[in-house]
């Protein structure tokens, strides 16, 4: 039988583990959630990407915040890193070029602001937006946001809160993308299987690498090879309808540069032609909306010069064969001399 000491020393042991169990589970979920938020970091930093593609932004941006003096400075997704000849523009203008040209992912608002701190007077900024981002948000999307930001980290600075959300919250799905990855090439060992997606993912990342790209920023590596697969069609913006967001961020950004003194035209995405004619009603619209108010954007051509056949496409209805971008950068030129006057001519400065 209990004396009443002992029968008090049991009561506060019961009280005592009462007050800790709270306190405890709490711990215990703040360990587990330590615990997965390491392996998730684990997994994205140790294992490989598929390739080294996102590391040319600091590529990018060093020619970007290096160049001296007046500089043109292109805009856009990969519809420039694949098609764009910047020695033809260079040539042409006298102009030092950057081709800025990654992923149209990234999102409108993250291209513009990404160059927006390295333009002074005197600049010549062309934007050509894939047509996607013109049905899409302009805020981009978040697996491509993180990619780019853990390639170069000080990316973040162009980033609104917003999207930094949108990139930490996909640091999950990132990671499982890896470890699928893995599973998968080691089940095939590391062989393609033979299906059209797995060969196009296979040339890809053979053709996505930072040792693609020139000083310039222009992607290289697909000259030469010869796609044998389907090509990547664009968004449906007959469905999608247009993003006015991409029209007002345009519009404001352009009215910022000039007021800085510096140059701001679109010179519209090389575009399939069989695409191009699916989703022309679209595509009138917004090149009507850009060019016509008071804060109407240069866009010395129409969307529809742009549109070629197919034999001028590589793998998607955006990205074009290195033998036929020349004449799609030429263009680009005559757009920059339209604007500016006929010698635009930046030896002279």
């Amino acid at each position: 039988m209990m004396t009443d000491a002992t029968q008090e020393t049991v009561a506060e042991s019961q009280t005592e583990v009462q007050e800790k169990g709270p306190t405890q589970l709490v711990l215990g979920l703040v360990v587990l959630a330590l615990a997965m938020i390491v392996s998730l970091l684990a997994i994205i930093m140790l294992v490989p990407d598929e390739n080294n593609y996102a590391k040319a932004t600091l590529l990018k941006h060093e020619r970007l915040e290096t160049l001296e003096g007046r500089k043109v400075v292109m805009v856009g997704g990969s519809n420039l890193a694949y098609g764009l000849e910047s020695d033809v523009i260079e040539q042409a203008t006298g102009c030092p070029t950057v081709n800025m040209g990654m992923n149209g992912y990234f999102g409108a608002r993250y291209m513009l602001n990404e160059v927006r701190p390295s333009l002074h007077e005197g600049d010549i900024v062309v934007i050509a937006f894939e047509w996607d981002n013109y049905g899409k948000t302009v805020d981009g999307v978040g697996k491509d946001l993180f990619a780019v930001t853990k390639a170069n980290p000080g990316a973040v600075a162009y980033l609104t809160p917003l999207q930094v959300a949108m990139a930490t919250s996909n640091i999950p799905y990132v990671a499982q993308a890896k470890l699928f990855r893995v599973l998968d090439e080691t089940a095939r060992g590391l062989v393609s299987s033979g299906e059209d997606g797995d060969a196009a993912i296979d040339v890809l990342n053979r053709i996505e690498v930072l040792e693609g790209f020139d000083e310039q920023g222009d992607l290289n590596s697909h000259d030469g090879i010869v796609w044998e697969m389907q090509y990547e069609q664009g968004s449906d913006l007959e469905t999608l309808g247009l993003e006015t967001g991409i029209i007002e961020l345009i519009k404001s950004f352009s009215a910022d540069m000039e007021e800085r003194g510096v140059t701001v035209l679109v010179s519209y995405t090389p575009t399939m032609r069989s695409y191009f004619d699916e989703q022309s009603a679209v595509i009138s619209e917004a090149h009507r909306q850009l060019t016509t108010g008071t804060d109407a954007v240069n866009a010395p051509r129409a969307p529809e010069a742009f549109a070629f056949g197919t034999e001028y496409f590589f793998d998607t209805v955006y990205h074009l064969k290195t033998t036929t971008r020349a004449e799609r950068s030429q263009m680009v030129a005559d757009d920059i001399h339209k604007v500016l006057g006929s010698t635009p001519d930046c030896r002279a400065n």
